[in-house]
């Protein structure tokens, strides 16, 4: 993204798309949004780390099934 005050591009969460997600995750200033709360991030992005190995499993096993059944 690149910075509002100077243009600078740099790496790191939008905050609008943040708070989108997750309004907690977004830090703000006189009901102003102003930035992201990172500190916050690590538990959410291990949690959806943690669904999306959940679901990987189920898939391998449902494909192992299917394919049992076709031999």
């Amino acid at each position: 993204f690149n910075w509002i005050n100077g243009g600078e591009l740099d790496l790191g969460f939008i905050a609008e798309e943040v708070e989108e997600v997750d309004p907690l995750l977004a830090s703000y200033e006189d009901g102003a949004l102003v930035g992201v709360k990172y500190e916050k991030m690590s538990a959410l992005l291990v949690k959806a780390i943690q669904d999306l190995h959940e679901e990987n499993v189920n898939l391998k096993e449902r494909i192992e099934r299917l394919e049992m059944r076709l031999k």
